[in-house]
Parts: structure tokens; sequence; C-alpha cells
């Protein structure tokens, strides 16, 4: 951007004007964020139209001076700000995520977009002041007007010689639009002593001007921003805080690597699925070996495969559902209606793909409630290589008539294979919300199913199974 470099720490070092005049004009453009003149174009339903258009100042064509209601005719000094971090990793909506490259920002007004993590450690914070003044320093995300930082009674502009109020919290944007992360100082008229009452109203408002008010600040007298934008690690910290729980939105960019005829270029996750399986206990022979299936929880990950043994998930241990809007988590409730499919789209030609659970007409989010029209069966695939058994969930928009469902199935397939799917949805008007999957093999369990429910011969399915003999009489016993 034009006169960003102005705010350079080797520019500022001889004089700070430069950067003071381009800090006010950046600070007063309306066209710059989200929350400005391009938000109607945007949002044409407002808040209503994504997440992403979260707004509570909507049709106020927001600068960041308006937007936090500031007077910059005191801006006299410039604050400077780094972040600085190394490698690392990180979990988010169940899944690890490593960083390979550490990284230096030197925080230039509006200058460059960066992801949460790359601003998540607290930055080294300094400015000019005189040996005998005092100062504040509040943190604020300018998009969704809240607090993220106060400190009071800095010295010398040392934020480490003052008070903390309000502990930092590093950006967690919902956003994907670039969201300005801002530093303020302001000055004091004197040392400042807050009692538990003050601190605990401030640590519960997001009115900025509450706050400078009630602490009797002037200013602000140096400011700078940050854009940050939504990353995995600020979806994580946004749930971690209860506020939003937008893990389907990651869904959604690793569902669409899947090369699957139901899964459309134009899908859009909106559904947060959690799928658990609550296997029991059990004891099972396969090829002469006995084995033992403890009782434990598998939990589908929503972002990373999750590889099952299918006793785990046999059709004895059907899973439990749960599932909610995403978004807001205190606005996550669902009132529409949807049909929940499991489909195995890995099985040879001449069946594919087969339903493994169909239950249609789930009302408020609650599967106990809908209507079975295909009762869960689990994994059951043949040697060779593994099947994705995806959990899909469609949002409803009439009631479907589960009569209907078999007429979209191959003949003597009971209504499970050779199944249209993208039919059956077109038909009934349906959209993918939510989705999970797993991964299968054929292992132990399964080769047990084929000659004690398929009757196979136990010779030809356990031939070159490790420890196999035709003639084995004694068992080893085998805990997993």
């Amino acid at each position: 951007q034009p006169g960003v470099s102005t705010c350079s720490t080797d520019v500022k070092k001889y004089t700070e004007k430069p950067c003071l005049e381009y800090t006010k004009k950046a600070a007063t453009n309306t066209s710059t964020y989200w929350f400005g003149t391009n938000y109607n174009a945007v949002c044409p339903k407002g808040s209503a139209t994504s997440f992403n258009c979260t707004n509570s100042r909507q049709g106020t064509a927001d600068s960041i001076a308006s937007r936090l209601q500031l007077d910059l005719s005191q801006l006299d000094r410039t604050v400077n700000i780094t972040y600085t971090h190394g490698e690392g990793s990180y979990q988010s909506c169940g899944s690890k995520f490593r960083v390979w490259n550490g990284n230096y920002i030197e925080v230039q007004p509006g200058d460059g977009v960066y992801k949460a993590y790359d601003v998540h450690q607290f930055p080294r914070i300094q400015w000019h002041a005189a040996k005998s003044e005092l100062d504040s320093l509040i943190v604020y995300d300018v998009g969704n007007l809240y607090v993220h930082g106060i400190y009071v009674n800095i010295v010398h502009g040392e934020i480490s010689s003052g008070q903390v109020l309000k502990s930092y919290l590093h950006p967690i944007p919902p956003q994907t639009e670039p969201n300005p992360f801002a530093f303020l100082v302001f000055k004091q008229s004197s040392s400042l002593s807050v009692s538990d009452a003050t601190k605990q109203m401030l640590l519960q408002t997001t009115d900025l001007a509450a706050i400078t008010k009630t602490l009797e600040l002037t200013g602000p007298v140096a400011l700078n921003w940050i854009n940050v934008v939504r990353d995995p690690y600020a979806i994580e910290g946004l749930v971690d805080l209860h506020i939003a729980d937008l893990c389907p939105y990651l869904e959604t960019g690793a569902l669409l690597k899947h090369n699957r005829s139901f899964i459309h270029s134009d899908t859009f996750l909106d559904v947060a699925l959690s799928v658990t399986f609550n296997p029991s206990a059990t004891t099972y022979t396969s090829c002469c070996s006995t084995h033992t299936v403890t009782a434990k929880k598998v939990t589908l990950k929503s972002l990373a495969p999750t590889y099952v043994d299918t006793a785990d998930v046999r059709t004895e241990a059907a899973p439990t559902i749960n599932f909610y809007k995403a978004g807001l988590i205190s606005l996550n409730r669902v009132t529409d209606t949807y049909t929940l499919i499991c489909i195995d789209p890995d099985v040879s030609k001449s069946h594919s793909p087969i339903i493994h659970w169909m239950v249609t007409n789930i009302p408020d989010g609650n599967i106990q409630n809908g209507q079975t029209v295909l009762p869960y069966i689990g994994p059951m695939p043949p040697p060779g290589k593994n099947h994705t058994y995806y959990f899909l969930l469609y949002k409803q928009s009439s009631p479907v008539d589960a009569s209907t469902v078999d007429g979209y199935a191959g003949p003597h397939c009971q209504g499970r294979c050779l199944f249209d799917i993208n039919r059956f949805v077109a038909d009934n008007h349906m959209t993918l919300s939510g989705a999970l999957w797993m991964i299968a093999h054929n292992d132990a369990y399964i080769r047990h199913l084929y000659v004690t429910q398929r009757g196979m011969d136990e010779h030809a399915v356990c031939h070159g199974v490790s420890g196999y003999s035709a003639n084995c009489h004694e068992s080893v016993v085998i805990v997993g």
C-alpha cells in the first residue's frame, strides 16, 4: 500500500510525522475493511448472509476511527509492535496442524494480512513517552468490537512496567476477510488505582468509550493495527472460549478433496456433525485365533482420516449421532429437518454404492425422533483396498416419503446397493450440510463374519493369514 513504508522502523527513527499522517488517513478510510462501504454489497442480507457478515453496526460504512468512535486529533507518536514465532504445532477441530517456518512481523498500520497463528504470542510493544508520563494500552478487535487486553500505569512506554487489568488475548477472528486488531495508547492524568468492582466491570464490557471514560483516559495518542484472518488456530480459540464453532468450514475444504460423485464443488458444510461409537466388550474367533475387543469410545475426527477396527464399528454398535449449526454457540440450535445417510462408494461396480444407514425426517437435531429407513450395518470390506464410509447429513426442504427410497436402489438390493444418491438428493431438494468419514479394511473381524454369517469356507477366507493352519487346534488370545 502506498505510504506504508513511512511507518517502518528505519524511517521512524528519523521522523514520525509521515507515519502519523498516514495512520490518520488509513484509520479514517471507510472502504478498506469488510465493515466499510463494501459491506452491503458483500453482505446483501446483513448478518444473515453468512458468519463473515456478523456486524452489530450494519449500514454505518465504518472506518476504524468511526467504528471505535475515536478522535485522532491527539495522535502525536507511534507505537512499535513486533511479533515473532518459531516452528510449532497445534490442535484444531480434533486434528494436528504443523507450522514449519518461523516468522518475524514488524507491524505497520494495515500493512499485510496475517493468520491468527502468526500473531498468537504476546508481541513486543513500545512507544516514546516522557519519564514522568503514565499511559494505558488497550488492545481491541475492531471488526468484532471485543477487548483483547487492558494495561494501565505504564511508565516510559514500556508495557512491562504497567499493571494488567485484562490479560492479552491473541487475535481469534471468525472472518476470512482481513480484520484489524488495534493497539491504542491513551494518556493518564495520574496513577490509577482500580477497585475490584471496577476491574470486574472492565472485564465484562466491550465498549471502548466506556472503558476510557471509566479510567479517565485521553487520546488515543498512538495507534497501530495488524490485519488478521481466520485460520484453524483462530477456529480452535473460538471453540475454547465457547464463542463459536466453525469447524464445519474447515471440514468443507477437507471434504472437497475427495473425488466422489455425491460431493459437488459448491458444497458448503454449515452443520457440526458428531459420530461416536461405544462398542461393548466382546470376544470372537477368526482364523483359529480368539480376539477380545475391549469396551471403548471411538469418535470420528473431522479433518484427519479415522482408521477403524471393524469390530469397534460393527452392526451391534450403531453410533451416537449429534449435530448442531455452525457459528455462534449461543445460536447453534438446529431447527431444520435432516436426513442422515451412511454410504460406501468403494464396493465393486456391480453393487456400488451401498447404503449402510439411512434415517430421514430428523427433527430439531434429534436422530432418535427421525424415521429409520435402513438400519445401520457395519462395514464389511473385501480383501484389497481400504473402503471409506461417509456419514452425510442433508438438510431437507420438505418431508421425505420413506416408501420411495427402495426405488433409488438396484433390483434385489433391499434399498441398499446401486443406490442413486444424486437422484435421491435432487428429487427431494436436499442440501449437504454436514459430513464425516471413516476408513476400514478387511481385518480379523470381517473374516469372522465371512465364515459365521456368510457361510464361506474358512480355509479360503483365512488362507495366507499369519498363524493360520487348516489343522490348527489351539487358539491364540489377542486383546485389541
